[in-house]
């Protein structure tokens, strides 16, 4: 049979609600968001690494995930950091709250060691997010040469301060972010109904 590649849908629908979604602990942060279930995988040890530049950047971490299979040893350092008010993590958030987390985060991140495709990435890039991240599997084709992609910790270090003290390079990314065309939930349903449609057109010629 044939293969057909249909593109993932990245919108999410805005619901009429008359108050922000996001979070009161969050509306006066410049913060990171990362998105994605707390595992090895993710590498989320290296944002934890990072703290003290942030810090120095004057930017705070916002990860949605729930929790993993990561060490007992990397919990306790997140739940440390999480007192501090340098890392927020947030668990079992909505469609509304994450369209609220993208629209005001300061850039989203993702350091993963490997992805097979990175949905959040698109879903940053289609709210105009600045976008960084790792060149772990598909990241960088996720990215559709708008992010800014690292293979390294020290070229992340280098973004992550690019970005929140060169205002002409953070908005230049912006700018490139906003112009990005993203597939929708819809019309990746469409194509998905168009290949069924004929293929089974196809099985009643035979």
């Amino acid at each position: 049979p044939t293969t057909s590649v249909i593109d993932m849908g990245a919108d999410i629908i805005k619901t009429k609600k008359t108050h922000s979604a996001l979070p009161e602990s969050l509306a006066n942060e410049k913060f990171i968001l990362m998105v994605g279930t707390i595992e090895p995988r993710k590498n989320y040890q290296t944002i934890l690494n990072n703290v003290n530049l942030l810090k120095e950047l004057d930017l705070s971490v916002v990860i949605v995930g729930k929790r993993g299979w990561e060490s007992d040893s990397f919990f306790k350092r997140l739940e440390e950091e999480e007192s501090l008010g340098s890392v927020f993590w947030l668990q079992n958030v909505d469609d509304q709250t994450l369209l609220s987390l993208y629209e005001k985060c300061f850039l989203y991140l993702t350091t993963s060691h490997y992805e097979g495709y990175g949905l959040p990435v698109i879903e940053a890039l289609q709210h105009g997010c600045c976008v960084i991240s790792s060149n772990g599997g598909a990241l960088p084709e996720a990215g559709k040469g708008v992010s800014l992609v690292y293979k390294s910790e020290n070229e992340l270090r280098n973004l992550l301060t690019q970005c929140a003290t060169d205002n002409d390079h953070y908005n230049n990314v912006i700018s490139k972010s906003k112009n990005i065309n993203v597939t929708s939930w819809k019309k990746s349903a469409s194509q998905l109904n168009s290949i069924i449609s004929e293929f089974f057109d196809q099985e009643e010629i035979k």
